[in-house]
């Protein structure tokens, strides 16, 4: 892991701060079903500083997430997902070209493997209710919000490429 430089800190904090504020721009179905676009900034915090970077953030925002806005009680296994999400944008993106095809595929593993599998497997040992419930109500989300958090992504991280490179 490199040595992060002060204008680096910052920025990981606004990115932290703006996932944190995106997580209020919310449309929410049910107790355990909810849409938010608070992907973006960890994506891009992986994308610039890699993917151990974006892990530890992922854990914190999901932290102060809960400490902001408390939703249900506090569940440390869902901070597994966001470090996981963290350190797979970073893997993908870090000192990488970016692509469509990396997007479509990053994505696709995060909303198969961390939305789709694991979330139900947490709010099942959470709230009960059965795994299944859970699975297909995210399966649905998931296959509707997945070309755009593609389309959000590529161009999400293409503009913070842009501006950092005028930094």
């Amino acid at each position: 892991m490199r040595k992060l430089k002060l204008k680096d800190i910052t920025l990981i904090g606004i990115l932290i701060a703006l996932s944190c504020v995106l997580s209020y721009c919310e449309i929410r179905f049910t107790q355990s079903l909810k849409i938010t676009f608070s992907f973006l900034p960890l994506a891009m915090i992986g994308a610039s500083y890699g993917g151990m970077v974006g892990g530890v953030c992922g854990v914190l925002i999901d932290t102060l997430k809960y400490l902001v806005n408390p939703d249900g009680p506090y569940c440390p296994l869902f901070a597994i997902n966001e470090f996981l999400m963290g350190y797979l944008y970073g893997k993908f993106f870090y000192k990488r070209k970016l692509s469509w095809k990396a997007c479509l595929i990053v994505q696709l593993i995060i909303n198969v493997a961390l939305n789709i599998f694991l979330n139900p497997l947490w709010l099942n040992i959470l709230y009960g209710g059965g795994y299944w419930y859970y699975v297909s109500l995210r399966v649905i989300k998931n296959i509707i919000l997945y070309p755009l958090e593609v389309f959000l992504l590529y161009f999400g991280i293409k503009e913070l490429n842009r501006v950092r490179q005028k930094i």
